[in-house]
């Protein structure tokens, strides 16, 4: 449950200067925990700076993150042109 006052359509925008990996990005394959999933990305874009929507939904007491629709936005923000579906 998030803060009432996210309720609504928001803008985003990601900053990130640098990235690190001390071992290297040879470690990360498909078959690294959390990859597969989407959990941890290998994005290059390092400094595009992208904007994404997210958008909150009213709940008793707050509001609730609607993933459905703001996880595609911020895949599409980060992946220029990608194009995603759903699968239900």
């Amino acid at each position: 449950l998030y803060p009432a006052w996210l309720a609504g359509n928001w803008e985003v925008k990601y900053e990130q200067s640098d990235i690190r990996f001390p071992k290297g990005w040879g470690l990360l394959t498909e078959d690294t925990a959390g990859v597969s999933m989407g959990a941890i990305l290998r994005l290059p874009n390092i400094g595009a700076n992208p904007l994404a929507r997210w958008r909150f939904a009213p709940a008793v007491g707050g509001s609730n993150a609607d993933w459905s629709y703001t996880i595609p936005n911020v895949l599409q923000a980060f992946k220029t042109g990608a194009n995603l579906s759903s699968s239900a």
